[in-house]
Parts: C-alpha cells; structure tokens; sequence
C-alpha cells in the first residue's frame, strides 16, 4: 500500500469535520521527505509528523485558511503520529495540553489512520482506544482540573485570604492543577 492510498483510506474513514478531514488529508504529506530505507531494505519516516505539520501549515497558508483552522489542523498532523498511552495520567495531560475537541479530534484520526495501515492493525490496537475513550470520559466527568485556570480558587481569593502576593508560583499551582512533575 502507498502512502497516497492510506492517506485517502485515512480520509475516507475519518468523521465529517472539517478540521479533521483537513488533518487526514495532510498527516502524512511530509513522509517522502522523511523516508529513510533501513539496511533491512525496510523504508523509515522518522520525524514525518512534525514535517508533515509544517507542510501542512504552508499548504493551508496558500489556501489562505484562517488562523485557528491553521493551529487546529496542524497541532492535529503533529501529534498524530504519538503513541497512545494507556495510563490516566498520559490522557489527563494530553487533555490540559489540547483541551477536549483536539484531542476527540486526535483520537478519531489516529483511528481513522490506522483503519488504511495492513490487515488487523485496527483491530490490534481496538483494546487501546477503548482504555483511552474510557480516560478522556471519565476525566470530563469528574470535571477534572487540568491546568491553572481550572482550579477553584484564583490570584484575587488568595489575596483575601491573607497570602501575600508572590507567595505561590506557578510550579505551586502545577502541581495543584495534578499537571505538575511527579504526578
């Protein structure tokens, strides 16, 4: 299977949106620029999503796209290639990181993508969306805190309740907001 042929599978597959449909489109434009042919005679893309974004980015700018659809397409092709961790911790960051559109958005075309890769990989891999559809749901439905913003207290209630300002740091609220190192 080429790369053209996936890339129309991937588009083929993908939920009609249109910031979606833009990213299955484009995911992998940059994989001829990447290719690499192992001494195994196996050919590599390393690093193809991230020239894939940046392509993406030119392409979408001579269409004259607007800016968020820009971000949004491109943030989608530079992760696509991620793997999926099947840890709470991985979505919880991943969900502070691209908020809850991108990364439904992310999941559908990771699905979508594999769904144009050889026979059974989707079905290989069905057990990880599922954990990772079940991570996502479960964070929006205790109504996670998962950035700074997002905490119930802000700048103005700690000043009322006497903490001199300049007392916290944003290290502090990290790790209050549970996106904080050693989490």
């Amino acid at each position: 299977m080429t790369c053209g042929n996936t890339r129309c599978t991937c588009w083929k597959n993908a939920p009609h949106d249109i910031i979606l449909r833009w990213a299955a489109l484009l995911h992998d434009v940059g994989k001829p620029a990447c290719r690499f042919t192992g001494a195994d005679g196996i050919d590599h893309f390393y690093g193809h999503a991230e020239k894939s974004a940046e392509m993406s980015r030119q392409i979408l700018r001579l269409l004259h796209a607007d800016h968020t659809r820009i971000h949004d397409v491109c943030t989608l092709v530079a992760h696509h290639d991620m793997p999926l961790s099947d840890s709470p911790r991985f979505m919880r960051r991943l969900l502070a990181k691209l908020g809850e559109t991108q990364v439904r958005r992310l999941l559908a075309l990771k699905r979508a993508d594999d769904a144009g890769k050889a026979d059974g990989v989707l079905e290989r891999r069905e057990a990880q969306w599922t954990a990772a559809e079940n991570f996502l749901e479960q964070l929006l439905a205790e109504n996670a805190c998962l950035r700074v913003k997002d905490l119930a207290v802000g700048g103005a209630d700690l000043l009322a309740l006497g903490i001199p300002q300049g007392e916290t740091n944003r290290k502090d609220s990290a790790y209050a907001a549970g996106t904080g190192a050693g989490r």
